[in-house]
């Protein structure tokens, strides 16, 4: 009878794990250690790894966007799909910002898309995660995008709830508000 293996991490795990917050004991807080971020820690372990398994390609943003804060973020709309791409910009060199780049927090070679709209508030926390911003004009274009796609029509006023705030719209603008 073949026995299955009910725990959330592999002991590799938990020693790779532990040898970590050993090595960065001073830099943790203890606030940091609380059972919803082991929770999300773990859930991000069980994605990265399924999604670094098959993409064999993985990047960290540090690696990949250097220099200084010269880096914008960009949308593009494919014309034949309908569907939004995102890119980290600088110059003529381009990075794709895919979904599992996202929730991975890095670059990947994958072939996961946003669809026809991403949220606002979404793609603000994409520019935060990658600390790239974005011009007032693609924050409309994706605002106009959103509202295209849920309501129908790219003037529909789109629900507070859903768009970024002032606090969170200066921190990401390459303009000031």
């Amino acid at each position: 009878m073949e026995e299955n293996n009910f725990s959330l991490l592999s002991q590799e795990e938990i020693d790779s794990l532990v040898a970590y917050l050993k090595g960065n004991a001073r830099t943790i807080e203890s606030k940091v250690l609380n059972q919803e971020s082991i929770d999300r820690l773990i859930m991000m372990m069980q994605t990265f790894r399924v999604t670094t398994t098959e993409t064999k390609n993985v990047r960290a943003i540090k690696s990949v966007l250097t220099g200084g804060k010269t880096w914008v973020l960009e949308v593009v709309v494919d014309e034949n799909t309908d569907f939004m791409e995102i890119y980290a910009t600088e110059g003529s060199r381009k990075e794709k910002i895919t979904p599992a780049c996202y929730m991975n927090g890095c670059f990947l070679n994958d072939n996961s898309q946003w669809g026809r709209s991403i949220s606002p508030t979404i793609f603000c926390n994409v520019a935060s995660l990658y600390g790239i911003r974005f011009t007032r004009e693609t924050y409309d274009q994706i605002v106009r995008q959103f509202a295209k796609v849920n309501y129908g029509t790219p003037d529909y006023p789109v629900p507070a709830f859903y768009l970024a705030d002032n606090k969170v719209l200066s921190m990401n603008l390459l303009e000031k508000m």
